[in-house]
């Protein structure tokens, strides 16, 4: 058991035990904390180690983390680094147990941001303590290092040595028989910087002088017992070819793998759902609610949360307490993913940069603090109105960002690009997936998953349009080949082949007939009416409407039809008897062209905006008495349809080639209830 879970209630340590019965694995972590004085070179320091260049270089503001963007293998201590900097949380392939994820946490040395630092120290942790050695070291006293300026390099060394010590534990050494001046965790390896400002002939002299100095100034005080042993470096001119940072690493990879939670096993779906969060976090998600958090454990097979959320109380508690996550249970519905976002709110408080910083607060544009109306997916962007004109006033320079009210009930999260000419329809399955029919050349149905994984292709004859879908595993396709009459095809997704065709010449089937799956039986909407087949094409009945269908939609709970009308925008509504219950009109929205029934029986439309014709999402609640537009400004030249996503409450809709998942906008919709 984790030493982290051994100090928490009894009831979370009955929570892991129980969730360690469904499988486990391991899972190594390294935490580097990189403390000292202003402007010595700390995050010179952390690039270095990140094996990244150092020309564009700022002081720190406040705190600047970096994590996932290097792991390390735990046999051979050899660094590898992340390829992505715009999204190093999705860089990684997911859990290996060969390797070690590797978190930096660049500490401001501003005297200011101090009081601040408290809240991200951690015991299990690597400290990096820098200090520019080519500089004059004394010692004051603790009073005046407080109140008064830190002067020597000395008083700093001192005040951070006070800190970690506070986080001491013992080393567990059974060499050390006698416990003579043992170790104590955390270790915090001196970096000496600025040796390239050091004459060459007296830098080997400065050293041990440091180092001396070291030893008399702390004495016999148990804060020295913290200390390994010190590296030497110049950020600017690295000697031996970078040599003495390859050494520095070494020597930060054997002090993590010495402390005691190093290969510690955790539940195997604990660490699904570490995963799901740093997934989130690199789509820009830096806060959710504990709703939310109820949902990702859900999708990560956390059993019985509609009973009870021990076990994802537990995990939170474990996640908080190791510094992966903010969470408070006397606070529960806000949960910060990224502590990053917690230095940036800090930021506003403490620092006067703060305006020229991205603060992950939607309230607030990004480029000022004027309340935030609208986000750019492409910049991933919170802006005003005035910035919106003034960052994105340039129609050549961003031609095709795509901007969305905040005020939306569903943001747009991700875009999935298929590769194919342009997608014909767009049906959910219930395992999850999606499945498209394409226009392509090879004439194709397309299976994926809402993350692209999972991607299969169904070879079919002639051109593909409309969907229906019976069963995760069955699909029927409206095809056409060259002059001939429409056909459907009966798909087996799980064979990835066509088992059968129904030809039927008594239907007047067009291309882009709609039709669903009800009951096995198959409904088309053709010319006035619904013709209801069998399975082999055989008509069992019709019913007789007063327009022709453009889309067809059914919700099982209730067991209702729903119709486009799109000559007249209209929705109809009808039950299987063919008996109306209800028909609605929007005086305010026009051309009707999709439908999808959401986890709570509403009806979600696409269609267009009469004031200023872009295509909008309007949801119709289950009795047809009102209406509200969730989704605005979706952009696009060929826009074919909408389908909602049940598992993970989103809306998924077709532009061009490309799929677009809106997520809900918690902050607009908290109060509605998906279950």
């Amino acid at each position: 058991m984790p030493e982290t879970i051994k100090q928490m209630s009894e009831d979370d340590r009955r929570e892991f035990l129980k969730a360690t019965k469904s499988g486990t694995q391991k899972r190594y972590n390294i935490r580097v904390l990189i403390v000292g004085e202003n402007s010595v070179g700390k995050t010179c320091l952390l690039r270095r180690l990140l094996n990244e260049p150092i020309d564009d270089v700022q002081s720190t503001d406040g705190l600047d983390i970096e994590r996932r963007k290097c792991q390390v293998d735990v046999e051979t201590g050899e660094w590898h680094f992340s390829t992505s900097v715009k999204h190093p949380y999705s860089s990684w392939s997911g859990h290996n147990e060969q390797f070690a994820d590797c978190g930096f946490w660049d500490f401001a040395g501003q005297k200011q941001f101090y009081a601040t630092h408290q809240t991200f120290l951690n015991a299990n942790a690597v400290y990096l303590l820098a200090v520019d050695i080519s500089k004059e070291f004394t010692k004051q006293t603790h009073k005046e290092m407080i109140e008064n300026t830190f002067d020597g390099i000395g008083e700093y060394t001192d005040f951070w040595l006070d800190n970690i010590h506070c986080y001491n534990t013992d080393v567990h050494d059974p060499s050390n028989k006698y416990n003579e001046n043992p170790e104590l965790n955390p270790p915090v390896i001196i970096v000496g910087t600025g040796m390239d400002n050091i004459p060459l002939v007296e830098r080997e002299k400065r050293k041990q002088n440091y180092q001396d100095h070291l030893r008399k100034t702390l004495s016999v005080h148990a804060k020295r017992r913290h200390l390994r042993k010190a590296h030497f470096v110049s950020n600017t001119s690295p000697f031996d070819r970078g040599e003495e940072f390859c050494r520095l690493r070494k020597d930060i990879f054997n002090k993590a793998r010495a402390f005691k939670n190093w290969g510690e096993n955790l539940p195997s779906r604990w660490i699904v759902l570490e995963k799901e969060i740093y997934g989130q976090i690199s789509l820009g998600k830096y806060t959710i609610s504990y709703d939310e958090a109820i949902q990702l454990a859900t999708d990560c097979s956390f059993p019985d949360l509609k009973v009870s959320n021990s076990e994802l109380d537990a995990f939170l508690k474990y996640e908080h307490d190791i510094g992966n996550v903010i969470y408070f249970e006397d606070i529960k519905d806000f949960i910060v993913l990224d502590p990053k976002w917690l230095v940036d709110v800090f930021k506003c408080f403490v620092s006067n940069q703060y305006k020229n910083e991205l603060i992950h607060m939607t309230e607030w544009c990004y480029n000022c603090v004027e309340m935030s109306v609208v986000k750019c997916f492409d910049c991933n962007k919170n802006m005003c109105k005035e910035c919106i004109c003034i960052m994105h006033n340039s129609a050549s320079k961003d031609p095709m960002h795509l901007m969305q009210p905040l005020s939306d009930s569903y943001i747009l999260n991700c875009k999935l690009r298929v590769k194919v000419l342009w997608l014909n329809d767009l049906k959910y399955l219930p395992n999850g997936l999606l499945v498209a029919t394409t226009r392509t050349h090879g004439e194709e149905l397309i299976t994926f998953s809402v993350n692209e994984k999972q991607k299969q292709y169904i070879p079919l004859s002639g051109d593909s349009f409309r969907l229906a879908v019976k069963d995760e595993n069955t699909v029927a396709v409206l095809t056409k080949i060259l002059n001939k009459r429409p056909s459907v095809a009966i798909v087996d997704i799980t064979q990835r082949r066509v088992i059968r065709y129904m030809n039927n010449t008594i239907i007047p089937l067009q291309s882009y007939s709609p039709f669903i799956f009800i009951e096995n039986q198959l409904y088309f909407g053709v010319n006035s009416s619904v013709t209801v087949t069998d399975m082999s094409g055989n008509i069992q009945r019709r019913i007789k409407l007063s327009f022709t269908p453009y889309d067809i939609g059914y919700d099982v709970a209730s067991r209702r039809i729903y119709f486009i009308d799109r000559d007249n925008c209209r929705l109809y509504c009808i039950d299987k008897d063919g008996n109306n219950i209800f028909t609605f009109t929007d005086p305010e929205n026009k051309n009707f062209h999709s439908l999808t029934i959401d986890n709570n029986g509403n009806v979600l439309v696409l269609c267009t905006k009469r004031d200023h014709n872009s295509v909008c999402v309007m949801k119709v609640d289950s009795v047809g008495e009102s209406s509200e537009v969730l989704i605005t400004n979706i952009q696009g030249p060929i826009i074919s349809c909408i389908c909602f996503h049940h598992m993970t409450n989103s809306v998924v809709i077709a532009v061009n080639d490309t799929v677009n998942i809106y997520k809900r906008n918690e902050q607009v919709c908290s109060s509605d209830n998906y279950d």
